[in-house]
């Protein structure tokens, strides 16, 4: 998700409202039952003193339940400033009102969604699909090198090694092209997996020929070109890969964090690398206000956490604190006091950090839902 759209939010006017809905469509009724969840709403929303405007601007954007999934919407007091539906279920609908936008369960369906390329490829060509943020593909395309023929055949006396030559090199030329459209479509979306399915020979063909930093990416599924039937367990395949990739990630930046906060097993160079993570609410906001946080690690339980400590904002990005004396203290005026998910989500990425949510099982979930892994240290 591009956080910079997010960033825009903020200039919006409050009080915002933040609405999570299911929007199931494979019910009989999902029409009537997303009717009934909305007038529940709207109730609570007028009950939190949204006005007439929001209101009526925020039933304009609901869509039909045909989307299925997830409907994120959110608004300023006077218009929708973010609309959008996720193919992902909400397992309760959600519904914040406050001085600031409530992006955490934003941020959380947003971070599985890695770009990645589905190639299908056989000895004809190739069928290229890109995804970045969006549930469908971004774009698609077909690559069909000119290679006659396509397979071996035997014209019988002296020409049959020179004509088995010549059908392996046009397939390696084939290769050569279908590598050079995915390499230029991966390095333009960012891909993080490119994911490889189709004719055994034409998959190894195209390994080979691939730049070693998008081979490295590869990812071989079971699946074809044609419409076989496979369309579905490719998609499974490529949902399981992905799933699983988001949590060798996180893995690792909590392996990251325990590490330099000590909570871990200690390197040698423990000492050097302390101060590169910090972990609990009030060592965050210290890095906050030094614009110092590369990552910021949120529990999801915050989600859900109506009854959050509040946090105190400013003006600026880094003007954030755990009282209103504490910022007048750092020389800022205070603006208003929110949740302190909300107030941390903003400031994070009012200063370019990037942000991951994790599961509050985890054993490795910082203290008290927060922490953050750090652009450098302290002592710097």
């Amino acid at each position: 998700m591009d956080t910079f759209t997010l960033t825009d939010l903020y200039a919006g006017s409050p009080p915002f409202a933040s609405v999570y809905l299911d929007t199931e469509s494979d019910v009989a009724d999902a029409a009537a039952r997303l009717e009934t969840r909305w007038k529940d709403v709207l109730r609570d929303l007028r009950d939190a003193g949204i006005g007439p405007p929001a209101v009526e601007a925020l039933t304009g954007a609901l869509g039909e339940h045909g989307a299925g999934g997830t409907r994120v919407l959110l608004a300023d007091a006077d218009d929708v400033v973010y609309a959008r539906s996720f193919p992902e279920p909400t397992d309760t609908t959600t519904v914040r009102t406050g001085p600031l936008p409530h992006l955490l369960p934003l941020l959380e369906l947003a971070q599985s969604r890695l770009p990645h390329l589905v190639v299908l490829t056989d000895r004809s060509g190739a069928d290229l699909f890109s995804f970045t943020d969006e549930p469908v593909a971004d774009s698609s395309s077909t690559v069909e090198p000119e290679v006659w023929p396509v397979h071996k055949v035997n014209p019988g006396g002296w020409q049959t090694h020179r004509f088995q030559h010549v059908v392996e090199e046009e397939w390696h030329k084939s290769a050569r092209d279908i590598a050079g459209h995915v390499t230029r479509l991966a390095d333009r979306t960012r891909a993080r997996v490119v994911f490889v399915a189709g004719d055994v020979h034409a998959v190894g063909l195209l390994r080979k020929e691939l730049p070693v930093h998008v081979a490295d990416l590869v990812h071989e599924i079971d699946g074809s070109r044609h419409p076989d039937g496979s369309a579905d367990e490719i998609e499974s395949q490529v949902a399981a890969a992905l799933s699983a990739t988001v949590l060798a990630d996180l893995d690792e930046r909590l392996e990251a964090l325990q590490t330099y906060v000590g909570r871990g097993e200690k390197s040698a160079a423990a000492d050097e690398v302390a101060l590169k993570g910090v972990d609990g609410v009030g060592a965050t906001v210290e890095a906050l206000q030094r614009a110092q946080v590369e990552t910021l690690l949120l529990s999801d339980a915050l989600e859900r956490d109506d009854a959050q400590a509040p946090l105190v904002y400013g003006a600026d990005a880094t003007a954030i604190a755990l009282s209103p004396r504490d910022l007048t203290r750092l020389g800022a005026d205070p603006v208003g006091s929110a949740p302190q998910s909300d107030v941390l989500v903003r400031a994070a990425l009012l200063t370019g950090a990037d942000v991951r949510v994790v599961p509050a099982t985890h054993p490795a979930c910082p203290t008290d839902g927060v922490g953050a892994l750090l652009r450098f240290s302290v002592t710097t």
